[in-house]
């Protein structure tokens, strides 16, 4: 009888041991990205749009904002602005996944700039949890290649914040001036 209780309550209660548990972050940051030749003024606006969202939101001890023209090693061109939030303590908020999901939804109409969310890393992984390098010795066959792959993983469902090094498409003016006739 002994036995069997044993391996009863280990199966009841025995959950296991959990060697890294991901503990909640205290804070996390929203990448502020916009295609196109803006001035430090205009960059500046987008962020400070992005920002009024979600200043009332309780949940934020603090709140950073930084705008630039570059952003030091960032090998994102087209990044305009980096918001800081530190969150209250763990005991009096939301879990953090469900305060960047209300970011996201708070901010998914301004037209013009695209925002991630990333939490702070807390365990022993860094980055983004999937990263796909791509290589070919016919490069000319890798943007074809990256946009499948970028359709198959939007298409997924569970995956949100998909990037890739690709510049954000745009519009490519060419002027041809006639200076005599400009003169």
């Amino acid at each position: 009888v002994l036995l069997v209780a044993a391996y009863a309550a280990y199966a009841a209660f025995g959950r296991g041991f959990e060697f890294f548990p991901s503990p909640e972050p205290t804070q996390a940051a929203l990448k502020i990205r916009a295609r196109g030749d803006l001035s430090v003024v205009e960059r500046d606006a987008l962020v400070r749009r992005v920002e009024e969202r979600i200043l009332d939101m309780p949940e934020f001890e603090s709140v950073y904002s930084r705008t630039s023209v570059r952003f030091g090693s960032e090998d994102e061109e087209d990044l305009i602005g980096r918001i800081q939030l530190r969150y209250v303590d763990w005991k009096l908020r939301r879990p953090s996944a469900e305060i960047l999901q209300e970011v996201r939804a708070r901010t998914a109409d301004i037209a013009g700039v695209i925002i991630e969310t990333e939490e702070q890393d807390t365990g022993l992984t860094s980055g983004k949890p999937i990263q796909i390098e791509l290589s070919s010795r016919r490069p000319e066959l890798l943007p074809e290649a990256v946009a499948t792959i970028r359709a198959h993983l939007d298409r997924m469902p569970g995956l949100i914040d998909i990037t890739d090094t690709r510049p954000i498409p745009g519009i490519e003016w060419r002027l041809s001036v006639d200076r005599s006739q400009a003169a």
